[in-house]
């Protein structure tokens, strides 16, 4: 078994066993290197993003007020979109666990997004919901679809209240 104190830079053909996982899941440094690439453009893209609040005069009153509104939209999509997945979550194995959960908040930003729009697009929505349920592991299409269509529902209503 490798050394995992070992530097990637010694032996770049060497794959890397992480001890938390089962020893079925290797990970080379290829796969490493692409997830920090990942999450570098991530951070680049969250830095900018507070680079242009504040060189926007992020200080105002009114811009906070929207960003209070903006929150607490997200916060009540969330709830709708977990309502009633706890324990399908707890089931899954985690790794499942986490790209479920990437994928919900990137779901509510952009359910969010759409629902700041005039024109409400209701089954972009709807194949949001779709998308992101679809990852639970041998989960039913038709349980899905139903799921989706109730989701939607309870946030059209947050947006028309």
């Amino acid at each position: 078994m490798p050394d995992i104190n070992k530097t990637l830079s010694e032996n770049k053909t060497e794959k890397i066993i992480i001890p938390e996982k089962s020893p079925d899941k290797v990970l080379s440094p290829e796969i490493l290197t692409e997830n920090t690439e990942e999450i570098l453009k991530e951070k680049e893209t969250v830095l900018h993003e507070i680079e242009k609040f504040n060189a926007g005069g992020g200080s105002s009153s009114a811009s906070i007020v929207v960003n209070n509104e903006d929150n607490k939209r997200k916060k009540q999509i969330e709830a709708i979109m977990e309502e009633d997945l706890e324990e399908i979550y707890l089931k899954m194995p985690v790794a499942k666990q986490n790209e479920f959960k990437i994928v919900g908040e990137k779901t509510v930003n952009e359910i969010n997004s759409l629902l700041k729009e005039i024109k409400l697009n209701i089954k972009r929505i709807v194949n949001l919901i779709i998308k992101w349920l679809m990852i639970i592991p041998g989960v039913n299409k038709y349980y899905v679809e139903q799921e989706a269509k109730i989701k939607t529902d309870e946030i059209i209503k947050i947006q028309e209240s």
